[in-house]
């Protein structure tokens, strides 16, 4: 599964720490949505639109945006039960609209909990510009 993220997001680069520690097997792949060396390998994604909301591809090719996204990666590291109700059906049209305005103020409602994050590849770590 690959995953379009804002790293410069304190709130989305913490839940990617998280993930990266719970994917034992392998199974996601990151990309910087502010890093345009993306682009060509996923020429279907519009890099304007993940600014607006999640994006994600799944194990078959199939795009996923919002919460489709989030609940399919807890999935795949074996954590859905922490939010699969995300897409109960009587549920799912409030939390939707929830994650709307998460989306839209997440770098705002980030900024509780401090800076991003760093992230590390290796034995070399960058903050994500802001």
């Amino acid at each position: 599964m690959v995953l379009f993220v804002d790293y410069a997001c304190p709130l989305c680069s913490r839940e990617v720490s998280k993930l990266k520690a719970l994917d034992t097997l392998g199974k996601l792949t990151f990309e910087d949505i502010h890093d345009t060396s993306w682009h060509r390998r996923y020429p279907h994604i519009n890099p304007q639109q993940c600014l607006k909301v999640l994006h994600g591809i799944d194990d078959f090719g199939q795009p996923l945006l919002g919460l489709d996204v989030t609940v399919a990666t807890w999935r795949s590291v074996g954590r859905g039960h922490w939010v699969n109700w995300l897409r109960w059906p009587l549920v799912k049209p409030i939390t939707d609209l929830g994650y709307r305005y998460f989306a839209r103020h997440r770098h705002r409602l980030g900024l509780w909990l401090g800076p991003a994050p760093a992230q590390c590849d290796g034995n070399v770590c960058k903050r994500p510009n802001k």
